[in-house]
């Protein structure tokens, strides 16, 4: 058996660090992280990092999990988010809770 590494988040829950986990563990794990989708119009820009590079464009309506960092930037909220595999930015206001 395996350990698995647990943090705390900033409202003290419990968070486990999925990214050092197996595929098949993160299944026998309940994964409790926040989802979210984009609440824009348009394609939304995920990025490198806060106002960084664009990596890819989100659509209206995808879902994406929130991995509990948030930043500011140029007087802006982003989340780092997961979508489609992959790690990135999405500014906070173009962006809500399931």
């Amino acid at each position: 058996m395996r350990l698995v590494e647990r943090s705390y988040t900033q409202r003290g829950d419990f968070m486990t660090d999925y990214n050092k986990l197996t595929k098949k563990e993160v299944k026998k794990e309940k994964d409790t992280r926040p989802r979210y989708f984009v609440n824009y119009p348009k394609m939304l820009n995920f990025r490198e990092e806060p106002g960084g590079n664009i990596i890819m464009h989100l659509k209206s309506k995808e879902k994406m999990v929130f991995l509990g960092t948030e930043d500011e930037y140029d007087g802006v909220k982003w989340l780092k988010m997961e979508a489609r595999g992959k790690q990135g930015w999405v500014m906070a206001r173009y962006v809500e809770m399931v």
